[in-house]
């Protein structure tokens, strides 16, 4: 199939402070006539995010007035909207180099009958957590199979998304890892590339933000391995963070019957995957001096991740 264009799709709650910009970069995207239209899905928005999105002839399409939808309903909302045989979710404080659609769009018109996305770094001006936390998978490699691409920067078929049933809607967080899930099940190819590189605008500016974004971010995690009967690939996060939490409290206990073997078995066990995943992640990095902090931030991740589990399971049991 010959594709020639792209419906963009960008969900958005109070975003006024990024929205100008990125869609600013989505302007500058060549060729002229690669966007067919540029659709901003608001989610009852208290700021200027509508007025934003309105002064540069975007249009806005907004869920029925109060009933906040989460993440995947606003991009099914919005791919429902439009008519490109292409789709493009992005995030509102993504910005996007002048080729990213065209690049994209040889890919598709190459073959590809699946999903993509492309790298995403912290912008120049990040703190130390956004730099080190969104830096830390700067692949050098052009293409790589994948199965899971964030949401907020995924470049489909409509065909695929289609036959998948677009996005999760009953997930507030987790949405897009489901979504790359049940496209690899349904033998959809899934890829991530690096030759065009966005910039996450979003980047967490503190610790204290991420370990609050990471706490959120992990929260449907339970909910998603329960929905594909806590297949063994579904499973990996819940593991790891239960992982995390027994090597937590056998190190506690250790401690206080005064087992110091016991204590030094459960700490090493602890920082084990930490580890494994900071090597792993060093063998795509170009840069290796912030290695130790990609392995604070990464043990830091997995315990947020156990407290996320409790929290998950605790309300789950209540419902």
């Amino acid at each position: 199939m010959n594709y020639k264009n792209f419906s963009v799709i960008i969900p958005a709650h109070n975003e006024e402070i990024n929205l100008g910009r990125v869609l600013d970069s989505l302007s500058n995207c060549v060729p002229k006539g690669i966007i067919s239209e540029i659709v901003v899905v608001d989610d009852e928005s208290t700021d200027d995010t509508v007025a934003v999105a309105c002064e540069r002839g975007v249009r806005v399409i907004s869920n029925k007035p109060g009933k906040r939808l989460t993440i995947a309903g606003l991009r099914n909302l919005g791919a429902r909207s439009t008519s490109a045989a292409l789709l493009a979710f992005l995030d509102a404080d993504i910005l996007v180099p002048p080729d990213w659609l065209e690049l994209a769009m040889s890919r598709f018109n190459s073959g590809l009958n699946g999903a993509l996305g492309f790298t995403d770094k912290a912008p120049t001006d990040a703190s130390w957590v956004g730099r080190v936390w969104g830096n830390r998978s700067d692949s050098p490699h052009s293409d790589k199979a994948t199965d899971f691409l964030p949401g907020r920067n995924i470049l489909i078929t409509r065909a695929a998304f289609d036959a998948v049933g677009g996005f999760d809607e009953t997930l507030t967080t987790c949405e897009d890892k489901e979504f790359t899930y049940r496209l690899c099940n349904s033998g959809y190819p899934v890829i991530r590339i690096s030759s065009a590189i966005l910039i996450h605008l979003g980047s967490e500016r503190s610790l204290g933000e991420f370990l609050r974004k990471e706490f959120w971010r992990q929260s449907a995690t339970f909910a998603f391995a329960k929905q594909h009967g806590f297949a063994f690939r579904t499973l990996r996060n819940p593991l790891l963070s239960l992982w995390h939490l027994c090597c937590a409290c056998s190190l506690v206990a250790a401690t206080m019957f005064h087992a110091g073997n016991a204590a030094v078995v459960a700490l090493v066990l602890w920082l084990i995957p930490s580890a494994i995943f900071t090597i792993r992640n060093a063998l795509y990095m170009h840069q290796h001096q912030d290695l130790p902090l990609v392995f604070l931030l990464t043990w830091l991740r997995w315990n947020v991740s156990g407290l996320a589990l409790i929290w998950q399971i605790f309300n789950y049991h209540k419902r």
